[in-house]
């Protein structure tokens, strides 16, 4: 008896002992493998630098230019500056033949001008500075309107953006999810078939549910690290700023959805019997899920493509995020979205288990 329990603990010592081998085995595969980390980081992070980047481009200037021609009085110069806050408008003087120039080349929002032989005002903008052309118009058609007064008349509130910014954010981190899913844990699984490394797993007395085990803590680690980095990168260049709750809650939904992602790169990794052909069916699975996933484009909203929007993963994982993140009604009720991701993750891993062998084709 005592030999029996010394033997079964020595059993699961060594279970354990591959178990850990392994996770520290995929960890090591993440940080070689160069795919993995373009797929699952450095696209990523390129998106979001460049959504960022973007999007600090399209916020218009505090302050707004106006070129003033010769040809405008200097008193009535002197009415529009004396008007004007001096916080928001700067006035520059340049000659008649600059003006129009000024505000096409981008140099000044408005322009104004006095046409020759006529004591009429001229304002050039932009469609998008109609108001304050007419605002600049009507300051200039009434002198009188343009004497000193008081500064503080009422209160202007300036508004926190909220999560606006943050629109792109929860399909890039969807996005490198998958990547993770498909490509680091997929595409492993196929070619260490392919290779011949899982055979090596008929030699140790260890059953193979902590090949899978060991995969899904491995990437589930991974993908925490991965979240919290984009939250962390969209926070700091963005300015915004985000609660511990909702980036808590961020995470914790993103788990759910990379667990559904991790299990059918496993199930497709285990499902197919040569790796040369395997890496395009990854290819056109993660094209699927990010067209017609509602990742960049609502794709469940149109009826061409809503039945086939329903049936995928992403689909539900972006409509948490967005709920979460973005504080925007969700549109399906958050049961059947983690209902529908823990039911696909719990049949991937039964796919997986039933077509999992240990060879394939190279």
């Amino acid at each position: 008896m005592e030999r029996f329990l010394f033997s079964s603990g020595l059993a699961e010592n060594h279970h354990l002992a591959v178990f850990f081998a392994h996770i520290r085995l995929s960890f090591s595969y993440f940080q070689r493998n160069g795919v993995s980390l373009i797929m699952t980081l450095a696209v990523p992070v390129l998106f979001l630098v460049l959504y960022s980047y973007s999007y600090y481009l399209s916020v218009p200037n505090q302050r707004i230019e106006i070129s003033v021609a010769a040809s405008v009085p200097a008193i009535s110069a002197a009415h529009l500056e004396q008007a004007l806050d001096k916080d928001l408008f700067v006035l520059t003087r340049v000659p008649d033949a600059e003006l129009e120039r000024s505000v096409s080349d981008g140099k000044a929002r408005l322009a104004v001008e006095m046409k020759a032989g006529t004591a009429q005002f001229s304002v050039h903008a932009s469609k998008f500075d109609r108001a304050f052309s007419d605002l600049v118009l009507h300051v200039l058609n009434n002198p009188a309107a343009s004497a000193p007064t008081p500064r503080h008349i009422g209160e202007i509130h300036i508004l926190d953006e909220g999560s606006g910014p943050l629109f792109f954010l929860p399909s890039i981190i969807l996005m490198s999810l998958l990547n993770l899913g498909l490509f680091t844990t997929g595409s492993k699984t196929l070619q260490e078939r392919a290779s011949g490394t899982l055979r090596l797993y008929r030699m140790l007395p260890t059953p193979m549910w902590t090949y899978f085990a060991a995969e899904l803590i491995t990437k589930l680690l991974l993908a925490t690290l991965l979240i919290g980095v984009f939250l962390a990168a969209a926070t700091l260049l963005l300015d915004i700023r985000l609660g511990f709750a909702v980036a808590l809650k961020a995470t914790c939904a993103g788990l759910i959805c990379a667990s559904a992602f991790i299990a059918m790169g496993i199930a497709i990794g285990c499902t197919l019997g040569r790796y040369s052909s395997g890496v395009h069916v990854f290819t056109l699975v993660n094209l699927l899920m990010m067209f017609l996933g509602d990742l960049f484009f609502s794709a469940s909203k149109f009826s061409l493509t809503k039945a086939i929007a329903l049936c995928l993963p992403t689909t539900y994982s972006a409509d948490i995020l967005k709920s979460i993140l973005l504080e925007v009604p969700n549109r399906f009720p958050y049961w059947i979205s983690f209902g529908y991701l823990v039911c696909f993750s719990v049949l991937a891993f039964a796919v997986a288990a039933l077509n999992f062998r240990f060879t394939a084709k190279e």
